[in-house]
């Protein structure tokens, strides 16, 4: 009876820790960078047909239209191997995150290209009940740069465009997943091509100019000085930045 009871209870103790474990990994916490460049990275990824035909697929672009990628080799692209596609509603899927942080902005954002036809539609939507129902990522008073209207993206790509979005409306969520929808015909070589997708904090990158060494004299009745900055982040939105300048004539000071 005692070694009954030992099995059982090794039984449920290693039950609870498949549990724990597939608990600690059923959702991913943010930042989140994919490139995907290794087979790993491709891990809680997923495609499917929601309706007719589904041609997702992940590895090296070899078709009319697409040859290249952001980050050599991988993406994940539509009619991967030129081939004629039938006609389908299909989608690319992440995994679950984690977006219960509030404590700083989050960003999503992708490299892509893409090249259709009129009729074809395609976008970004997310889900916050396990897949059940989906929702266009939108909206109005949201951080953007080169994003989707209400009713997904109306224009073609011909080559990679940097889209972003911010996720405040999201956040203080958990098992949040978004999924790329394409919905097209038979056209060959065309398609949506993803890349280098990441979830990460939103961040103002200012850099100086370098400049020349300004020496001035008493004998300067009047200076002029220019101050070139770099500015980049995630959106087409301004920085404020104030340069404060001191100008001393203690040679003790001056000569530290």
């Amino acid at each position: 009876m005692s070694g009954l009871i030992s099995k059982i209870k090794k039984h449920i103790t290693t039950s609870l820790l498949c549990l724990i474990s597939y608990l600690s990994i059923g959702q991913i916490k943010v930042p989140y960078y994919n490139f995907f460049d290794n087979p790993k990275d491709t891990i809680g990824w997923s495609h499917y047909a929601i309706s007719g035909f589904d041609d997702w697929g992940w590895g090296v672009p070899n078709s009319k239209s697409y040859t290249s990628t952001i980050s050599p080799p991988f993406a994940w692209v539509t009619d991967i191997n030129n081939k004629n596609k039938e006609t389908g509603d299909r989608a690319l899927e992440t995994p679950f995150f984690d977006l219960r942080d509030t404590s700083k902005e989050f960003v999503i954002s992708f490299y892509h290209k893409c090249i259709r036809e009129s009729y074809e539609k395609y976008g970004i939507e997310y889900s916050i009940d396990s897949s059940k129902s989906w929702n266009i990522l939108y909206d109005e008073t949201s951080l953007r740069k080169l994003w989707q209207s209400s009713s997904g993206y109306k224009d073609s790509y011909n080559s990679f465009i940097l889209s972003s979005f911010s996720l405040k409306t999201l956040q203080g969520r958990n098992n949040v997943k978004f999924r790329f929808r394409y919905s097209g015909g038979t056209s060959i070589g065309e398609g949506w091509l993803i890349d280098d997708f990441s979830i990460a904090e939103k961040y103002h990158n200012v850099f100086a100019i370098n400049g020349d060494t300004l020496r001035v004299s008493q004998n300067c009745g009047k200076i002029t000085l220019k101050t070139i900055l770099g500015f980049y982040n995630q959106f087409f939105n301004g920085f404020y930045n104030t340069t404060n300048y001191y100008v001393s004539n203690d040679n003790l000071l001056d000569s530290k």
